[in-house]
């Protein structure tokens, strides 16, 4: 079950063309990668590989989210011009 949801995840972060969308679903991906390592193996083994994927996770995500919001602060609003073409769709329907 847990491999299905790792599956389906994995797909909406390869699917997606928002840089935000595809960080919010990167990072939501690792949380079944836990839960499986958690489940499978030796009892050391597993605790030393949650926390190196914790501290991977960690240490990727922080400049990650920096760059993410350093392009939308150099483009003046990546994210805002979406949400503008969207009121316009909606508008003109």
């Amino acid at each position: 079950m847990l491999v299905l949801v790792l599956t389906a995840a994995v797909i909406v972060v390869f699917s997606t063309s928002m840089i935000l969308k595809f960080f919010i679903s990167f990072e939501a991906s690792i949380i079944p990668t836990i839960i499986l390592i958690t489940n499978a193996g030796s009892y050391p083994e597993r605790a030393s590989a949650n926390i190196f994927i914790i501290l991977i996770t960690i240490t990727s995500s922080l400049p990650m989210i920096m760059v993410i919001s350093q392009m939308e602060n150099q483009s003046k609003g990546i994210l805002s011009s979406i949400k503008k073409k969207i009121i316009k769709k909606e508008e003109l329907i």
